[in-house]
C-alpha cells in the first residue's frame, strides 16, 4: 500500500510539473521599458525598438501586419493622440518573428514603461522570459539626439 501511495504522489508531482503548475497558458504580455538617467530637464521625444519573438509565438495583426491591435501603450506614458506604430513580421523559416515599435511623443516622456505587446502561443508550448529579446533600441531626446546612456528592458507575464 505504501508503494502505491508513493507512486501516486510522485506521479501527481510529475504531472503538475509537466503541465507548468496547473493550466495551459496561451498568452503572454511583454512590457517594454527604458532605464538609465537623463540629464535634468531632458525628456525622450522618440523611441524605436524591436522585440524578437520565440518560435511558436504570434501576434494578432491586421492583414498588412502594421499597427497590430495587440500593442498596448500605458496611458500614463503614451496618450492615444501620440504617434505610435508597430509592425509585426511573422516567423519565416529560421528567421524568428518580431514586432518593431516606434513611438514619438512631442511633449516628451520620461524613463519607464513605453509599451506592452500581447502575444499568443499554442497550448503546451514551453516558454520563459529568456526566450524573448530586444534589439535595435534607439532612444532620442526632444532635439533628436541619440541617448546612449539609456537601455531597454522587458518583463514577461504569462497568462
Amino acid at each position: 500500500m505504501k508503494k502505491v501511495s508513493l507512486f501516486i504522489v510522485i506521479s501527481s508531482l510529475l504531472l503538475i510539473t509537466a503541465c507548468g503548475g496547473g493550466g495551459d497558458r496561451t498568452r503572454a504580455v511583454v512590457r517594454i521599458g527604458t532605464a538609465g538617467v537623463l540629464p535634468e530637464g531632458v525628456l525622450l521625444g522618440a523611441a524605436h525598438i524591436k522585440l524578437s519573438l520565440p518560435a511558436g509565438v504570434t501576434i494578432k495583426a491586421s492583414p498588412d501586419s502594421a499597427n497590430p491591435s495587440v500593442l498596448v501603450a500605458d496611458a500614463g506614458v503614451i496618450a492615444p493622440s501620440e504617434w505610435v506604430m508597430a509592425t509585426y513580421a511573422p516567423a519565416a523559416g529560421p528567421v524568428p518573428g518580431s514586432v518593431t515599435i516606434s513611438i514619438v511623443k512631442a511633449e516628451g516622456m520620461g524613463i519607464g514603461e513605453i509599451a506592452a505587446v500581447n502575444c499568443d502561443f499554442a497550448s503546451g508550448t514551453s516558454l520563459n522570459a529568456a526566450d524573448f529579446s530586444l534589439f535595435d533600441f534607439d532612444p532620442r531626446d526632444l532635439d533628436g539626439a541619440h541617448r546612449e546612456t539609456l537601455t531597454a528592458g522587458f518583463t514577461v507575464e504569462f497568462l
